[in-house]
């Protein structure tokens, strides 16, 4: 998000720049081109298709086309096990239900509730609710409930869209899907809640997936990542 923040900036200013405002900015040509090749790497940086090349053929060799040639070693006879490496067990994964230390708030909890599959959310009789979330044709919503508490005495207000906390759902091993973006009040990838000391509210993530999926769910799993460190909570079985 914040990153976001600062791409969009940066295209502001450079679009400034180029474009000039009046007669104040009289760049050169050359000034120009410098300005563009800067806009450009900012957008390849945060591109999430973008992978930084540490090493080039330049740094290699010297700026220098060098012709390799590779020649199979000759055979023994014998088979060569050096490089097989042996087969590692299976990493057994943690779940957890308290995924309150991803945010760093003062004195909150955030732990795993319940979950539901829906075709609207929240439900359309309920009263003071502006927003609805409806799942397209041939889709069904999975509606994941938190459990959000001030362990304090005081009155504290969280704000989630400040921090860059991550979400993936697995389901059936095989496919991770992102939450959906709404504007409810309870999206906790963006809601932002005060409440007084020892008191609770709920938050939720929205995900949509197709009835296929949906009837055929056999086990969900998902992961909250914040700073290189990730939580799985296990919803399903």
């Amino acid at each position: 998000m914040r990153k976001t923040k600062y791409l969009a900036l940066t295209m502001l200013a450079c679009a400034t720049l180029l474009t000039g405002c009046g007669s104040k900015y009289n760049l050169t040509e050359t000034q120009s081109d410098m300005v563009a090749e800067y806009a450009a790497q900012i957008l390849l940086k945060y591109s999430p298709q973008y992978e930084e090349v540490t090493d080039s053929l330049e740094a290699t060799t010297g700026g220098q086309e060098e012709d390799i040639t590779t020649q199979a070693p000759a055979s023994t006879g014998q088979q060569d096990t050096t490089s097989e490496e042996e087969p590692k067990e299976d990493e057994q994964v943690e779940y957890v239900k308290d995924i309150s230390d991803l945010f760093g708030f003062k004195d909150m909890g955030v732990t795993y509730n319940k979950y539901e599959f829906t075709t609207s959310y929240p439900k359309q009789s309920s009263q003071d609710v502006f927003t609805y979330v409806n799942a397209s044709k041939g889709s069904k919503l999975l509606v994941v409930e938190f459990t959000i508490t001030n362990k304090g005495n005081q009155k504290q207000t969280y704000d989630f869209l400040k921090k860059e906390v991550s979400y993936q759902l697995k389901y059936n091993d095989e496919r991770g899907v992102a939450p959906m973006l709404t504007m409810l009040r309870d999206d906790m990838t963006t809601m932002k809640v005060t409440l007084a000391g020892k008191k609770k509210t709920k938050g939720v993530l929205v995900f949509e997936m197709s009835d296929k999926y949906a009837k055929n769910t056999k086990s969900l799993v998902l992961s909250a990542t914040a700073g290189g460190v990730t939580k799985d909570i296990s919803i399903l079985p």
